[in-house]
This record gives C-alpha cells, structure tokens and sequence, in this order.
C-alpha cells in the first residue's frame, strides 16, 4: 500500500513538475513576447515624444508669430486711426482753403479771366492789324516791282538807236543820259530786291513773335480754366 501511494505521489511530483517546466517555459516565451511588445511601444512612445516635442516647438513659434501678428495689428490699428484722423483734418484743412480761395482769390480769378480775355482780343487784333498792314505793305512792293519789271521790259523791247557818232555833243549828252538812267534802273532795283528780302525777314519775325504771343493767351485761359474747375467756380 505505502508503496502504491509513493510511486503514485512521485508520478504525480513528476507530471507537476512537468506541469512547472511547461509553464516555466510559456512563461519565458510570454516574457519574451512581452518584452518585445515593451520595446516596439516603447520606440514608439520615444517617437511620439520626438513628435510631441517637435509640435510643442512649432507651436511655441506659432505662438510667437501670432503674438508678432496680434502686436502688429494692434500697432496698424493705432496708425489707422491716426491716419483716420489726420485725413479728416486734411479733409477739413482742405475744405477751407477752398472756401478761402472762392471767397477771397475769385475776384482775382475772375480780374485775372478778364485780363487774360482782354489780353486775347487784343492779340488777335494786332494780329489782324499787322498781317493786314503786311499784306498791304507787301502789295504795294508787288506793284512796285511789276512797274519797275514793265518798264525794264519795254526798254528791252525799244532799245535806243545806234550809238552817236563821237564828237556831237548832244548826242553824247544823250549817251550819258541813257546809261545814267540804266545804272538807276538797275540800282533802284537791287534796293528794291533788298528791301524785299528785309521785309519778308522782319515779317517772319513778327509773324513767330504773334504766333507765340497767341500761344501764350491759350495756355493762360487753358489754365485758368484748369484752376476754376478744381475751384468749382463756373
């Protein structure tokens, strides 16, 4: 009987310790497993703190940027309002320099329109007076010159007769006479040619002088229009 229940507990010892081994082991490799699990989340908490601390940065800059941003638009804002300000004084500043000018500079203006108007009439009647004073003067010298011309011509187409004989005293006076009046003739034709030439000169030269003068009147009442349309004075 004891040897029964010996050999029994030793069976029994044995399959527990079998049992033990088993477990020991499953143990082991669940160790193992775990400790594997332990590490792959432990890299993957060290890479989360790697995240973390990157986005915890990022966010730092952030939070600098928009307090730069936030300082920023509180600066703007102040300037805005002084801009604000100062344009409705510039508004106004420039609402009584306007009421100033009207009232005070638009009997000048309107002096100075008057004058300018004068001024242009009285240009374009010089003008008038002088181109037809110039025509004038001009057709006379036209007529002039056509006489002498006709003249010239029919003393070219009558010549005189053959010269005299040397000795007759009346016919040498004749000979003087006539190359005396061909020197005036011919004299009194180079003074006109020149006279002409100075005439048109001096024409041309009043003619631009007139041309900027009437240049001037325009651009004056060019601008005066100019200054009574920013003035708002019809």
């Amino acid at each position: 009987m004891n040897a029964g229940r010996d050999a029994d507990l030793i069976d029994a010892i044995a399959h527990l310790s079998a049992q033990i081994d088993e477990m020991r082991i499953e143990q082991t490799q669940h160790n193992r497993a775990a400790e594997e699990v332990l590490k792959q989340w432990s890299q993957t908490n060290l890479h989360l703190t790697d995240c973390l601390a990157i986005q915890a940065e990022d966010l730092s800059g952030s939070n600098l940027m928009q307090q730069e941003l936030a300082k920023h638009l509180i600066v703007l804002a102040q300037h805005s309002g002084e801009l604000g300000t100062s344009t409705q004084e510039l508004k106004h500043s420039l609402e009584n320099l306007t009421q100033y000018l009207q009232e005070a500079q638009s009997p000048q203006i309107l002096q100075l329109a008057e004058n300018t108007a004068q001024l242009k009439d009285s240009s374009t009647n010089l003008v008038s007076f002088l181109k037809g004073e110039q025509a004038q003067r001009l057709k006379l010298l036209e007529n002039g010159l056509k006489s002498l011309i006709e003249i010239y011509d029919v003393q070219k187409v009558h010549p005189q007769s053959l010269p005299p004989q040397i000795g007759n005293p009346v016919e040498m006076k004749n000979q003087r006479f006539d190359f005396l009046q061909g020197l005036s003739l011919v004299g009194t034709f180079s003074v006109v040619s020149c006279g002409l030439s100075l005439l048109l000169w001096y024409s041309g030269g009043i003619g631009n002088a007139l041309t900027r003068i009437d240049e001037r009147s325009n651009w004056t009442m060019i601008k005066l229009e100019r200054i009574e349309s920013v003035l708002g004075i019809n």
